[in-house]
């Protein structure tokens, strides 16, 4: 006789369940423990990384960092630099994660979701003071701050529920990460990535020009120098009781210039004062993932100036705005370029080699290859500016003096860092004074001097701890052609997008509108940006979503405005 198999007896059906309840419980705990330690991580790596910009940077924007990121940082950078972001931003988060993480388990018998009473509570009381010594909060504010942290710490009561409890406690650290940004200055550092708000700036002020409508009867030599970091606080010293500047008397020297929103950074500004138009939808690629809005379609849906395209994989591709290059070389200009640092930093090779500079009048690092001064300097920005302006002045030589040109040498030695080529500070601030001067005096001894311009300006401010954005960058124009000198008010507060136009007017073009992109020239009666709006404002305008700005960086064309020329 076969006996049939027993079944299993109901004690056992209960075992086997229970047992599986407990396997998805360990895999809950595991999974919450996980989560716990990643979200711990994050919150810290967040910290970190605000907490240095802030000291160590000063005021930058989520612009600059995205395209820091994304612009082959490796190429033209000084290597302390480097090993400071990889220490500050992903070495020390990475640690402390850890410590924290082990210390839980090593007092805790190895659990990873429990929270002590008296130790939350202690939290909590610790973030009540900060919050209320941090953040100015309504009394109705307040009052629903307090019933969410006794809530939070009746759960944590609640022992069942301990690992609900610490989940949540870790959530709470979310609001010391604004708290921490707030205390340091950088709202928009990481707000911004989620503001949805709409502007309509650029359809009411972008005036596009056209280098097939431009006019330039007396075409006219221009000579530039971006002087890195070039603050006018920078360029006085004392001697013999004396000061020691700029020679720059004979200049005009406007009263205000300051930096604009995006151009904390030196390809922002550079970007700005080369088209008039601002660099400041990076922060496009978080808003994109979340917002249907911002999709535009062209190709595998190229975004902007985001994902894949910023910085050096960006290739400057955007026939919607005009590029100074573009106008000079088209008008039969010379175009030159000088750096003592690689351009394959930021993009800049793509930028230029893009519109209107050809490379054999394209000089950096490379050419300085086998100098001491490349040997010197192999772990800073590049080689010093003595050495930048002699290279400059020679190249200036070769060029045919028969037909215009646009001279451009950018410095590098007020870079922010520890600079190889001088003992202190103000050695420093010596040599400074002393190249820019050596300079204006070779300048003025030209055969092309009587057709030519020089303009000497700060990119931007210069980087580090408690540096605030706005004016006191430097700024002079020697030798302005006649017709622009007369009635000139040098009262007058710009940034670098009115660099743009305010160029093309000393080159000789004719401007009917007296701006070109969102830039006004210094020369015409018509405020500025800068004039109509300090830098929180441009930072509230520029921050939202605008919808004709997104479209000037597509290869497609642009919706009608009243206000848009030639297009």
């Amino acid at each position: 006789m076969v006996r049939e198999p027993s079944r299993p007896s109901f004690r056992n059906k209960i075992m086997t369940k229970i047992l599986n309840f407990e396997k998805i419980k360990q895999g809950g705990l595991f999974f919450l423990s996980c989560f716990n330690v990643i979200f711990l991580g994050i919150i810290i790596f967040i910290l970190c990384c605000c907490v240095y910009t802030s000291h160590t940077w000063g005021t930058v924007s989520l612009p600059q960092l995205l395209f820091f990121i994304k612009s082959g940082m490796s190429e033209g950078i000084e290597l302390s630099l480097l090993l400071e972001i990889v220490g500050y931003c992903f070495v020390l988060p990475l640690g402390l994660t850890t410590c924290i993480t082990y210390g839980i388990k090593k007092i805790n018998n190895g659990k990873l979701l429990f929270c002590n009473r008296a130790i939350f509570g202690v939290y909590l009381i610790f973030l009540w003071f900060i919050v209320n010594h941090s953040i100015d909060l309504t009394l109705e504010e307040q009052y629903v701050f307090y019933v969410l942290l006794f809530v939070f710490y009746l759960l944590n009561q609640w022992r069942k529920y301990n690992s609900i409890a610490v989940t949540v406690t870790l959530l709470l650290l979310l609001p010391v990460v604004f708290i921490v940004i707030k205390v340091l200055g950088c709202e928009r550092l990481l707000l911004s990535s989620v503001d949805f708000r709409e502007t309509d700036f650029y359809a009411q002020n972008y005036v596009r020009i056209d280098k097939k409508h431009l006019v330039n009867n007396n075409p006219r030599n221009v000579i530039i120098i971006f002087g890195e970091s070039l603050e006018k606080k920078y360029l006085t010293l004392t001697q013999d009781n004396q000061p020691y500047t700029i020679k720059d008397d004979d200049a005009v020297k406007f009263a205000d210039f300051t930096e604009g929103y995006s151009q904390r950074w030196t390809q922002g500004a550079l970007f700005s004062a080369f088209t008039g138009v601002h660099i400041h939808y990076l922060s496009d690629f978080f808003r994109y993932q979340l917002y249907d809005k911002l999709k535009y379609h062209e190709g595998k849906d190229r975004i902007l100036m985001i994902s894949n395209y910023v910085g050096k994989d960006f290739d400057f591709n955007t026939p919607n705005i005009t590029y100074l290059g573009d106008i000079t070389k088209a008008f039969g200009y010379q175009n030159l370029f000088v750096q003592g640092g690689s351009i394959a930093f930021s993009g800049t090779d793509n930028f230029l080699f893009k519109h209107g500079f050809d490379k054999e009048n394209v000089y950096d690092l490379k050419a300085f290859s086998g100098s001491e001064d490349t040997e010197k300097g192999k772990y800073w920005w590049g080689v010093s500016d003595k050495t930048t302006f002699e290279l400059f002045k020679d190249k200036i030589d070769t060029l045919d003096k028969n037909r215009p040109f646009l001279a451009i040498v950018f410095t590098l030695d007020l870079h922010r860092g520890k600079n190889p080529f001088f003992k202190n500070e103000n050695e420093l601030k010596r040599n400074t004074i002393d190249n820019l001067n050596n300079f204006i005096d070779w300048f003025k001894k030209q055969d092309f001097y009587d057709n030519t311009t020089l303009i000497i300006l700060a990119d931007h401010k210069r980087m580090g701890r408690d540096v605030q954005v706005g004016g006191g960058l430097y700024n002079a124009f020697f030798n302005l052609p006649t017709n622009l000198k007369q009635n000139i008010n040098i009262n007058r507060k710009f940034n670098q997008i009115d660099v743009f136009p305010t160029i093309l007017e000393i080159a000789g073009f004719t401007l009917p509108q007296r701006k070109a992109g969102v830039g006004v020239s210094l020369f015409s009666k018509k405020a500025t940006l800068a004039e109509n709006m300090k830098y929180s404002e441009q930072e509230d305008v520029f921050s939202k979503i605008d919808k004709f700005y997104q479209k000037i960086w597509l290869n497609k064309d642009i919706f009608s405005s009243s206000y848009i020329t030639n297009f």
